[in-house]
């Protein structure tokens, strides 16, 4: 069965008196524990597309089920919750706060639905040694590299375990030496066996690791033929 259902997604802004279509009647399937790849030029809606399936954004029509919840009907109240205990989504730009630690910001999925402090410490350390963090625990994200606040952001999205990863260029504008310690991370993660991962990504490196690529272009997906 699948986990991830997309049925007829469509998604439009209004600029000013024009109508900008984003998605043009996406259909997608999922399975439970994919590697999915999302590739497309830029403005080509996989942004877009990510952010539906994440909850961070709803379709102007069609349905967006995660394990039989139709998420797109969801209220903001009902939605909160759900992300905590289903989603982990890294972000191109990080979105780390900027006034907390590394530490801090890796454990706030936690604190904010979890009463014990000693599993959430624990937690913690475990995520910070699987990046390499651990000694930069203490530091702000003002004083990290971009590739250190990529691999916090990603400890973070992890931190309660979600069944479902996103994630949306997580290479982008990173170093090669650092761009392959990223790769590293979403294989050992892969390998796990336990977590459907979707991406947006122009790295080959990444395309070759997912089970599965796609092809987005005006709004539309195509299938690229599967790996591994």
């Amino acid at each position: 069965m699948a986990f991830i259902i997309l049925e007829n997604i469509r998604k439009h802004y209004e600029i000013g008196d024009f109508l900008v279509l984003a998605l043009d009647g996406i259909d997608l399937s999922i399975g439970k524990n994919e590697f999915v790849n999302i590739q497309g030029a830029s403005g080509a809606g996989k942004t877009t597309l990510l952010n539906i399936m994440g909850s961070l954004d709803k379709p102007t029509s069609g349905k967006v089920l995660i394990d039989g919840i139709n998420i797109a009907t969801l209220t903001e109240e009902s939605l909160s919750p759900w992300r905590a205990v289903n989603l982990g989504f890294v972000f191109q730009s990080f979105n780390l706060i900027s006034t907390l630690t590394a530490e801090e910001n890796v454990a706030i999925p936690a604190l904010l639905w979890q009463e014990n402090q000693d599993d959430v410490a624990k937690r913690v350390t475990e995520l910070l040694d699987m990046v390499q963090m651990h000694e930069r625990g203490d530091h702000l994200p003002m004083q990290l590299s971009a590739g250190e606040k990529q691999r916090i952001a990603i400890a973070r999205a992890l931190m309660n375990d979600p069944p479902l990863l996103i994630a949306d260029e997580p290479t982008a504008n990173l170093d090669a030496g650092t761009a392959t310690m990223i790769i590293q991370i979403f294989k050992e993660i892969k390998e796990s066996g336990d977590k459907t991962i979707i991406i947006a990504s122009h790295d080959e490196r990444m395309a070759q690791l997912a089970t599965r690529n796609l092809f987005m272009n005006a709004g539309k997906l195509e299938e690229m033929g599967e790996d591994g």
